[in-house]
C-alpha cells in the first residue's frame, strides 16, 4: 500500500484518468468488436504490474505500450487461426463413423481411448489433433502455435505416453 491507498483505490485513480485514452489508442488500431478485449487485457497487466505503472513516468505511455503489444498478440493469433481454417477447408472432408459403427464398439479402441483418457490434457490434445483431424506437423504448428521441431518432439513423447498407457496399468 502506498501513501496509505488501497491497491485497489490506485488502480482505480489510474483507470479513471487514463481509460479515455486507452481506449482511443485502441479503437484507431483495431476493428471495434476486438477494442474491448485489448482494452481489458491492457488494464489486467496494468493491475497485476500496478507499482511498475504508476512509478513509470508516464503511466499512459506505459499502459500504450502493453496495448501495443497485446494488439500485435491478438493479430498474430488472428492470423494463425485465419491460416488453419485456410489450411483445413483445402483438406478434404474427413466423415467420421457414427457411434453405431462396429469399429467403435471394437475392444481395441475402448482400450486406446481409455488409454488417451489417462494422459494430461496437451497430450491428449495433440494426439487427438495429429489423429482424429489429420493434421501434419506444420498444421499441428499452427493449431498450437509451437514450433515444428517442438510439436514433432511433444507428439513423439505423447505417443510413446499413450503406448504405455494402452500396454499397462490394468487397461488390457
Amino acid at each position: 500500500m502506498a501513501g496509505g491507498r488501497s491497491d485497489e483505490e490506485r488502480f482505480e485513480t489510474l483507470y479513471r484518468s487514463t481509460y479515455r485514452d486507452v481506449v482511443a489508442y485502441c479503437r484507431r488500431r483495431l476493428p471495434p468488436d476486438q477494442v474491448d478485449d485489448v482494452v481489458a487485457a491492457t488494464y489486467l497487466v496494468a493491475w497485476r504490474r500496478l507499482d511498475d505503472v504508476l512509478e513509470a513516468d508516464h503511466p499512459p505511455a506505459w499502459l500504450y505500450g502493453v496495448a501495443y503489444k497485446t494488439i500485435g498478440n491478438s493479430r498474430r493469433g488472428t492470423r494463425r487461426m485465419l491460416a488453419l481454417r485456410t489450411r483445413l477447408r483445402a483438406q478434404p472432408n474427413r466423415t467420421s463413423p457414427s457411434p453405431s459403427t462396429e469399429v467403435l464398439a471394437s475392444d481395441d479402441v475402448r482400450r486406446a481411448l481409455a488409454a488417451l483418457a489417462t494422459l494430461d490434457p496437451d497430450d491428449q490434445e495433440i494426439i487427438r489433433l495429429a489423429t482424429f483431424e489429420g493434421l501434419q506437423y506444420d498444421e499441428l504448428a499452427v493449431a498450437l502455435g509451437k514450433t515444428q521441431s517442438a510439436i514433432r518432439s511433444q507428439l513423439f513423447r505423447a505417443r510413446q505416453r499413450l503406448r504405455a498407457a494402452y500396454d499397462g496399468d490394468g487397461l488390457s
